[in-house]
């Protein structure tokens, strides 16, 4: 990865660090690496990634979103949905977007930009640029738990559209708005479900004027989080010990804690909601049992031998499985029992700890989770979120 000034110039072996690094700052969400390296393989060509104060204010930038089932990727299909979404969208706005802004830290939806941009410019010869930020600095259970819904930016007009076919036709639906996230977010999973997508979809969103990327960036988005990301997957790659990895995240100023080594020894999964309800049981080599819950993401840690909580979202909970004498990261759709695990806990954004619309929402989807486990819930007694480094204070 080459910069200059506020420019960088990412390659495609870049984009492997950015999987490796957004999968274990994701909180276990954002996609699983499989279908990012399916997308990753077609990528063939640079692509510029700028800051956000250096988006043009007479220019605009598009979030694209994919929807699509996992194992459409893997079949090789899905790969035109994200890329007519942002075409039909762009189609329809007064300004054609030259930007574009990943939806959140994830292997999927951070590598997303860069395959639309790399797609874009072997079809057309148009360059887009990727922004180097994202609006929650990881993966987030619902649209609605980002920085930009707090903005004031509307989340519309949307559009959903599906893979092409043969022909190069492709089902779509424009949503016009005015929509809340939860709104369109559920709007979009209802028209995805129809039998015209097949379970694939792309959406775009959040056409954001560049005089507001500009100016208001530093507050409703989570600055540098793709570059930074970057770097983590490059260390993670090398198979860093533990303390390695925790001096990298430190000098990055993200608060960390190894928790603990060990083997899934129980997953269970409830997808009653539309949502993967889970828990996850790791016994560790120290001796101490870890019980992680997610609902999609993974948001809550804790100790069932000491009987103490050592993570709560927004604050992230990351996992490497073992492979041999390497570790990799993992997401929660590709855990199972019998994996060997090191589990960490990071500090999420300070921008997204400190809204408290946004703390609350996560507490919901806590809550949402634990309820699917009433006994786990009583035994726990989650009551509000308290920051990782409290929570780790003394250990």
């Amino acid at each position: 990865m080459t910069q200059d000034l506020l420019a960088q110039s990412v390659t495609p072996a870049d984009l492997d660090a950015l999987i490796e690094g957004t999968c274990f700052l994701a909180s276990g969400g954002g996609g699983p690496k499989a279908m990012a390296q399916a997308f990753r393989k077609k990528i063939e060509h640079n692509v510029t990634m700028v800051a956000p104060e250096q988006v043009l204010d007479g220019d605009a930038s598009l979030m694209v979103v994919d929807l699509g089932s996992p194992a459409k990727a893997l079949d090789g299909i899905g790969f035109t949905a994200p890329v007519n979404a942002f075409n039909a969208l762009s189609d329809n706005l007064a300004i054609s977007p030259s930007y574009l802004l990943p939806g959140e830290i994830g292997a999927v939806n951070t590598l997303l930009p860069f395959y639309i941009a790399d797609y874009i410019y072997k079809k057309t010869g148009k360059k887009l640029r990727v922004i180097d930020s994202d609006p929650c600095g990881r993966a987030d259970p619902r649209l609605s738990e980002t920085l930009l819904n707090i903005s004031g930016q509307s989340c519309c007009p949307a559009i959903i559209a599906s893979d092409s076919d043969d022909c190069g036709h492709f089902e779509k639906a424009f949503f016009k708005g005015p929509m809340t996230p939860e709104q369109l977010e559920a709007a979009a999973r209802e028209e995805v479900s129809k039998p015209a997508y097949d379970e694939v979809g792309g959406m775009a969103l959040y056409p954001l004027p560049g005089t507001f990327v500009r100016s208001e960036g530093s507050n409703f988005l989570v600055q540098n989080s793709v570059s930074k990301a970057i770097l983590v997957g490059d260390a993670l790659l090398t198979n860093p010990s533990d303390q390695e990895l925790s001096l990298l995240l430190t000098g990055m100023g993200i608060a960390n804690y190894a928790f603990v080594t060990g083997t899934i020894t129980s997953l269970t999964r409830n997808t009653s909601d539309g949502f993967d309800n889970g828990k996850v049981v790791i016994e560790g080599d120290c001796g101490n049992t870890f019980w992680v819950f997610m609902r999609n993401e993974s948001l809550l840690a804790w100790n069932n031998t000491q009987g103490k909580l050592h993570a709560l979202a927004p604050d992230c909970i990351n996992m490497l499985v073992h492979d041999g004498e390497k570790r990799r990261s993992i997401s929660n759709a590709s855990i199972e029992e019998g994996q060997r695990i090191s589990l960490w806990g990071t500090a999420g954004p300070s921008k997204v700890a400190h809204a408290d619309k946004l703390v609350e929402l996560f507490s919901e989807d806590i809550n949402a989770v634990l309820d699917k486990f009433p006994e786990d819930k009583k035994k726990i007694g989650f009551t509000h979120y308290i920051p990782i480094e409290q929570l780790n204070a003394n250990d």
